[in-house]
């Protein structure tokens, strides 16, 4: 049986339906394009295992200006960086306010699925809802920037495992999260403790 030549173009689409995809990649995984071939990913390493005391609640990944490598992860009550060696040090803030490991929910009225429970039996009104600690981090240029709804400040990191993450002096405090732009503007959201306040 001879062998059909297909030409593909590379790139998936997986706009509308599989009819509207006739003669293109619907779905893929773990692959890349190296011209219009397509290939495998190369593969995946584990950097450390054991990194971190607890869950990570929020992790980015980043190339400084001299191409060296970096993660940083933040869990409940701290923030790590790790190098391309794996060292992982501790960048936390001395007074860095220790957020909720885990989340809680509210089993009293109102704190649970629509039509969970018997119909006409009162609940008991008991337990508050909280959430987890996440930290939103992002870079501004090469230094990490980071900032967790717990503490609310926004902390700068500036590539030197000798010191720690410190507050950006004349920002918001009381923040539920950071973004950066590609532009570079740095933006709090939920500036001051107002939920509405960017």
């Amino acid at each position: 049986m001879p062998l059909l030549p297909l030409s593909l173009p590379p790139g998936v689409y997986g706009n509308g339906t599989d009819l509207d995809a006739a003669g293109r990649w619907r779905d893929s995984n773990l692959v890349r394009w190296e011209g219009a071939s397509l290939r495998p990913v190369g593969g995946w390493t584990t950097r450390k295992a054991d990194a971190f005391a607890a869950p990570a609640r929020g992790m980015i990944g980043w190339e400084d200006n001299s191409a060296d490598r970096w993660v940083a992860a933040g869990t409940f009550d701290t923030l790590y960086v790790m190098s391309a060696s794996n060292t992982v040090t501790d960048i936390s803030p001395a007074d860095l306010v220790a957020g909720n490991q885990d989340s809680a929910l509210n089993y009293g009225f109102g704190g649970s699925f629509f039509g969970t429970g018997k119909f006409g039996v009162a609940r008991e009104d008991s337990g508050t809802f909280s959430q987890a600690t996440v930290w939103s981090l992002d870079t501004f240029g090469q230094y990490l920037i980071a900032c967790n709804p717990d503490d609310g400040r926004i902390l700068e990191w500036q590539l030197d495992t000798a010191a720690n993450a410190a507050a950006v002096s004349n920002a918001p405090t009381g923040n539920s999260a950071v973004v950066v732009t590609e532009e570079r503007f740095l933006f709090a959201l939920g500036a001051g403790g107002n939920p509405r306040l960017v």
